[in-house]
Order: structure tokens, then sequence, then C-alpha cells
């Protein structure tokens, strides 16, 4: 990788936590403090925005100038992130996972779908399997009441397994730097940083989640359950136009795969369910 590619993989990574973060802080009910510059946003916004802001410019001048690269400052600069993301990801993943967004059961259909196109390419075997899955995550999509904790459950679980998934399939080769430049642009690689910090970061609450999942067998430990779900999934769902416009897309993407016969590039679907993830609607429902 050069140092432009890493920079905007670094900036993905870095806009992806400060994303997060945001989300995180945007589902709590305390009034959070308003940007400096721009009182309108609140200062997590506003850092998102300066940060893109500064780091686009960092990466056009880098390559805009064209300076020689030393092998050691690219090499110390791709493991001095490594080690901040997996600190990261053990942190927020494993011991305190606050960051994780809240989705509903729209969110987990949407990337559900998002995922299944990812993977068309993987034979008939997996297109089987994700047949049932997919049927009951739209069930639950669009069902006006609210599901058992003990469903919610389950269908978390199948969201982590899609991301995980997917994690696998697109965003760990980037994520670990294996050199091989494929024709990727700098915006892939800001995606790939992004996309790699949420996927990974799932894929490893994945573990932790697989344990509090066994909660479910013996019956004095489902409240253990019951009282962990409102923490993981919101009961407030996107408004019906406004998933109706997000399924279009997502519809599209299954289209294009049918028709092509290939799946579509990992940027594509990285990007959906970024979008499933942090989409804020409009309006309440």
């Amino acid at each position: 990788m050069t140092l432009a590619s890493t920079l905007a993989f670094t900036a993905g990574l870095v806009v992806e936590i400060l994303l997060l973060w945001e989300t995180s802080e945007s589902q709590n009910v305390r009034p959070r403090p308003a940007g400096i510059f721009a009182p309108g946003l609140s200062r997590l916004q506003e850092a998102l925005a300066l940060t893109l802001a500064i780091s686009w410019g960092i990466i056009g001048m880098v390559q805009a100038l064209a300076l020689p690269e030393p092998v050691w400052l690219v090499g110390g600069l791709q493991n001095g992130i490594m080690f901040v993301s997996f600190s990261f990801l053990f942190v927020f993943g494993m011991v305190h996972p606050k960051l994780l967004p809240r989705v509903d059961e729209q969110r987990i259909f949407l990337v559900n779908l998002a995922v299944l196109a990812g993977i068309w390419q993987w034979g008939w075997g997996w297109q089987a399997a994700f047949a049932l899955p997919t049927a009951l995550s739209l069930v639950a999509a669009w069902r006006s009441r609210p599901l058992s904790a003990f469903w919610k459950s389950v269908l978390y679980l199948w969201y982590l397994l899609c991301l995980f998934l997917m994690a696998y399939q697109s965003a760990l080769n980037m994520f670990f730097f294996t050199g091989e430049e494929s024709g990727l642009t700098l915006w892939d690689y800001f995606v790939g940083g992004a996309a790699g910090i949420f996927l990974l970061l799932h894929s490893i609450f994945l573990v932790r989640f697989f344990l509090m999942f066994s909660a479910n067998i013996l019956p004095p430990n489902r409240a253990l359950i019951q009282a962990a779900m409102p923490h993981l999934m919101r009961e407030s769902q996107i408004p019906p136009w406004q998933f109706a416009l997000i399924l279009s897309v997502f519809g599209g993407l299954i289209g294009y795969t049918i028709l092509l016969g290939k799946a579509p590039p990992p940027q594509w679907i990285n990007l959906l369910i970024l979008l499933a993830a942090h989409w804020r609607p409009a309006q309440k429902q």
C-alpha cells in the first residue's frame, strides 16, 4: 500500500469510529453539547465533518506532491494503525460494547439482503442456507407487533453471523494490508477502513453474544437475555416510506446480482451495510 492509500484507509477507520460514537450518543436521552464552530451540530458531528475535510485534504496533498515514500514510514504507520485498531476492537467489541449501534428488524433484513448479494457466487448451498433466515427476517421486518426477547436474540445472532460472513469475504484482506492493490482507488480504501472496523467490531462481539444467547437454554437464565436485548435492538422502526425507498436500493442490488450472475463489488456491499446500520429516519415512528 502507498502512503496515500494507507492514509485513506486510516481516515475511513477514524470516521467510522467517530460515527459509531456519535450514533451511540444520539441514542441517549441526555442533551449533547453543541459544536464549537457549528452550533447546529453536536460536537461529534462537528468532529466528523472536520475529520473528513482535513483527512482528504492531507490525502490529496500527499498524492499531488508524489514525494518518495520510505518503506519504514509506511510500514510503521500501518503497524501503529493495527495496534490501535485491535486495542479498540478488543475493548469495545468484547469488554464494553457500548458503541454497537442498536438495530431493528428492518435494518437486520436489509443487512441480510446485502450479504446475500455479496455471497451470491459461493454456490447454491449458501443461497439455500440463506433462504429460510431471509424469509424469517422479512416477516419480522414487516411485523407490526414487537418480537419476544427470545426471537429478538435469534434475529440478532443471525445479524452478527451475516456481518461475520461479510468480514470474512471482503474486509479482512484490506484490513490486514495484504499489499494486493487490485486496482483499488483511494475511495475504496476509505470505505474498506470504515467497513473493516465496523464488521470486525461486530465479529468480535459475536463471540460474546453467542455465550449470552446460551442463556435461552435454561429458563432461570432467560431474564439475562431479556435485560440485554433492549441495549442491542430498538423498538422503533424506520418509517414505511423510507424503508421502502432503501429497500428498493437493496432490491436493485439483488437484481443486478441475479442478472449479471456475479456478486457486486465489495465496496457496494460495505456501503449498503453501513447505510442500513447508521440510517437516521427523518421522522420518528
